[in-house]
């Protein structure tokens, strides 16, 4: 399953079904194609996925080691209010049987509206519900785009509240945002309340092929709901996450790299010292032929775990992990392709509380098809 970051915002007071109110949106705008055909953009990527994993790996495994299966259905559109604004939305269904009953999710990821210069140097604003400029996974987070299946195991891609400045100069380009949750790993940290954060991120292209990238965020990660297990005059706004972040990517010929390295720390409470975490993660890709490609990621995370216990008791330690994981793909047409993926995680076992997190295994398929939803309703000319 993808990942991805809730907080105690209930988005469901605020939209109602969210699947419900993107359908809505979809069928609004495609009633009007014909009128201005060109000036939407409607679009989506179905993907089949197919699991068969470990029983007892709490990063990989899935339902209970039997066979399991994954339906997701990604929409997105784009409506040209003028030349220079626009306004985008995308939403996703799922269907999952990854744990012991089968689940059908809805949600709607983003909805934003966009100013666009036209300028030189060129620039964008938007503002609403975001894709997080934090880190370089989330640029290609859609199957379409992952030369793999999986996902690292950094942070989850996530989809905050918030208004962002984007643009480029020459060889810089640069993201400048203010968000409302943070980046975290969901199963280490305790749910979020949301508390607004900047998020910076800077990037310079050397040369075509070759782009190195830096990025840094800092602000609140606990719950609002924990003020009662502080100290007296502590307040959960006063403990702050801080990520640092350096990404590379590289093409040449048929050859492609991807990289992210990420430095964290943690404000605990009842403690004097940051708890400190290091991730970081390498992903290759190469192209033998128009249609056949393998890709392979290699990962190592010393992710913070911090719990709250009971009373004013609070846990914080490292879980260090390894994982690796090895994909074939291949591309029936320029819309369809499939992929085969083998993924190994290690664990490192220092103590008894290991074993806990068992060495695990996945081998994956997943076949994905893009298509453009604005066809079905127009006729081509």
């Amino acid at each position: 399953m993808k990942k991805r970051l809730s907080n105690n915002l209930d988005e469901g007071r605020i939209f109602g079904q969210p699947a419900l109110w993107l359908f809505a949106l979809f069928i609004g705008l495609t009633s009007q194609l014909t009128v201005a055909q060109e000036k939407f953009l409607i679009e989506g990527i179905f993907d089949t996925e197919l699991y068969n994993t470990d029983a007892s790996s709490r990063l990989l495994a899935r339902n209970d080691g039997d066979i399991s299966t994954l339906l997701r259905l990604q929409l997105w559109s784009a409506f040209q209010v003028s030349p220079k604004l626009q306004i985008f939305a995308m939403g996703e269904f799922e269907f999952d049987n990854s744990s012991s009953r089968s689940e059908t999710e809805s949600e709607l990821e983003q909805l934003a509206l966009r100013y666009s210069s036209n300028t030189n140097p060129f620039y964008y604003v938007e503002a609403g519900k975001l894709l997080s400029p934090a880190g370089s996974a989330s640029r290609h987070s859609l199957s379409t785009l992952n030369w793999l299946i999986g996902q690292p195991n950094a942070y989850y891609i996530s989809y905050p509240w918030g208004i962002r400045v984007a643009g480029s100069r020459g060889k810089l380009d640069y993201r400048l945002a203010l968000l409302d949750s943070p980046v975290i790993v969901a199963q280490y940290l305790p749910d979020p309340s949301a508390a607004y954060r900047p998020a910076l991120n800077f990037g310079l292209t050397l040369f075509t092929g070759l782009r190195f990238g830096a990025s840094y965020t800092k602000g609140p990660y606990l719950n609002r709901q924990l003020g009662d297990y502080l100290l007296p005059g502590d307040s959960w706004r006063d403990f702050d996450q801080r990520i640092l972040g350096f990404d590379v990517q590289f093409s040449r010929g048929y050859f492609e790299l991807n990289g992210e390295l990420i430095f964290s720390k943690y404000d605990v409470p009842f403690q004097s010292k940051t708890t400190d975490g290091t991730d970081y993660y390498l992903e290759m890709k190469y192209t033998w032929t128009p249609r056949f490609y393998g890709a392979v990621r290699f990962e190592r995370n010393k992710s913070v775990f911090i719990s709250h216990l009971m009373g004013m008791s609070w846990l914080a330690q490292d879980v260090e992990v390894n994982d690796v994981e090895i994909s074939l793909g291949y591309r029936f047409n320029p819309n369809t392709q499939i992929k085969l993926a083998y993924r190994r995680d290690y664990w490192d076992g220092k103590d008894a509380r290991m074993t806990l997190f068992p060495d695990g295994h996945s081998l994956a398929v997943q076949l994905s098809h893009q298509f453009d939803l604005m066809s079905w309703f127009v006729k081509k000319l």
